[in-house]
């Protein structure tokens, strides 16, 4: 018989603490839900759980080094951490962590599918992977400390972009085409303060 691994969906306030953590586990599934597995302690099995952002979470968490904080009112989720590199752990490529910090737009219409951006701390560079999709049907592109708007991908065509190692913010935007809908619209990664900011709403500049 195969083993049992229940997958709890945590409602509480955060005056009491979380479950503690397995935090080599810890994924983050677009800005929406944490998902990690819980410590096993004997001689309970550990358990799969999904923190639940703009539902049940709404206030500040801080766990496996990350602080968590979602504005329900402006739909926004800022993470933060010690360093940059850190966050390649939460935003994998698939299960794995490649050093690069994968982040992860699903996008809804006529397909539902999901693609992947990501920033190599290595490097100081930014790509897209388009997945599992022959042609997306997004354009991105991104602000290197507000300045120009540069195409990241647009008419299924990939551009890299280097960016300068003394940038203070990166601002990477999405939008579909037509009736498509994205998880976010636009992220921040701040260099300065080590902290990657999600956007479920957001305009797209026009330069």
């Amino acid at each position: 018989m195969k083993n049992f691994v229940p997958i709890v969906f945590f409602v509480f306030s955060f005056a009491h603490a979380a479950t503690p953590a397995n935090c080599k586990g810890l994924m983050l599934a677009s800005m929406s839900r944490a998902t990690y597995q819980s410590q096993a302690v004997f001689p309970d099995e550990p358990r799969t759980v999904n923190l639940e952002f703009f539902d049940a979470v709404k206030s500040p968490i801080s766990f496996c080094g990350y602080v968590f904080k979602p504005d329900f009112s402006a739909r926004t989720l800022t993470i933060e951490s010690k360093s940059l590199s850190s966050f390649s752990n939460i935003f994998r490529e698939g299960y794995i962590n490649t050093g690069r910090i994968f982040l992860e737009n699903r996008f809804y219409g006529f397909e539902n599918r999901s693609t992947n951006i990501f920033f190599d701390p290595s490097k100081y560079q930014l790509g897209f992977d388009k997945g599992n999709s022959v042609m997306p049907p997004l354009t991105l592109a991104a602000k290197i400390d507000n300045g120009p708007l540069r195409p990241l991908f647009y008419k299924n065509s990939n551009y890299a972009i280097l960016v300068p190692k003394n940038a203070k913010t990166l601002d990477i935007y999405a939008k579909g085409q037509s009736e498509i809908r994205v998880d976010w619209q636009k992220v921040t990664i701040n260099f300065v303060s080590s902290s990657i900011t999600f956007y479920r709403s957001s305009s797209f500049p026009s330069k």
